[in-house]
C-alpha cells in the first residue's frame, strides 16, 4: 500500500538499490462472482540474485488493506503463522 504522504516523494536514480530477489513469473487466476466478488489466485516465483542474501527484515509484498489473506503457500507447503504476518501494509515473509 503506498502511503499518501511519501507518494510524491522524490527519487533519485543514485539511491537505487537493486533488489536482492528477482521476481521470475507471476500466474493469476481471477474468479468473478455473479455478486461482482472476486477472487485472485496468485503464484509468484522468486530468485535470489547471486550473491545476494534475503534481507534481516524478510521479504514485504506490499498489499492493501481491503485485501483478504484467504491461504498461502511456500514451496507447496502451508507455513507456520509464526514465518510470516498479515498486516494493512502487506505480507511480510521472516
Amino acid at each position: 500500500m503506498t502511503d499518501p504522504q511519501t507518494a510524491d516523494t522524490e527519487k533519485f536514480r543514485l539511491a537505487y538499490e537493486q533488489l536482492p530477489i528477482v521476481v521470475s513469473s507471476v500466474a493469476l487466476t481471477f474468479e468473478i462472482a455473479p455478486d461482482l466478488s472476486t477472487v485472485v489466485r496468485s503464484s509468484l516465483r522468486f530468485v535470489l540474485r547471486a550473491g545476494c542474501s534475503i534481507p534481516s527484515g524478510g521479504l514485504l509484498l506490499n498489499g492493501s488493506s481491503d485485501v483478504q489473506l484467504v491461504s498461502l503457500a511456500i514451496n507447496g507447503r502451508t507455513p507456520s503463522t509464526q514465518s510470516y504476518v498479515v498486516s494493512r501494509d502487506g505480507l511480510q515473509l521472516a
